[in-house]
């Protein structure tokens, strides 16, 4: 668990780095559990919030991987949306460029799918996309999905 701000740095992300880096470009600040995407423990505007962002990843083999929870069963949480990235929190989503290729063939289909903070509200979109990210990206498979929560209580 960390204590993290929601909206703070948006100049952070430039008109360049959107281009590159992100399939839905109109995110004021896109979340994830790789640092170098939002650099959260740096913030210190907006509502100060906890994110659990270890929960569950799944396996290039389709096989559960259980991390490190910081999570309670009693927590009251909000699902802010699943992440893709690798096993040292690489995001496959959000800090892996995309060519220009890849822009013009993904993002038609796969930036309507992703909520206000550039993530994935649905798992099996996020699964899906993670079979995407390994083929894209392969020195940096396997890949896992990651649920972002703010806790509430």
């Amino acid at each position: 668990m960390r204590r993290v701000s929601i909206g703070s740095r948006p100049d952070a992300w430039t008109a360049e780095r959107r281009e590159r880096y992100l399939l839905r470009l109109d995110v004021p600040q896109p979340l994830s559990v790789d640092v170098r995407v939002w650099a959260a423990a740096a913030q210190s505007e907006g509502d100060t919030i906890v994110v659990s962002v270890l929960l569950r990843g799944v396996a290039k083999d389709g096989q559960g991987i259980w991390l490190p929870r910081a999570l309670h069963v009693d927590d009251e949480v909000e699902l802010l949306g699943y992440d893709v990235a690798d096993d040292v929190m690489t995001s496959g989503l959000s800090n892996c460029g995309y060519s220009d290729e890849e822009k013009e063939r993904l993002r038609p289909v796969w930036a309507p799918q992703l909520n206000r903070f550039h993530l994935f509200d649905r798992a099996n979109l996020a699964l899906q996309f993670k079979g995407i990210t390994e083929a894209r990206v392969p020195e940096h498979a396997p890949f896992f999905v990651f649920g972002l929560y703010r806790l509430l209580s």
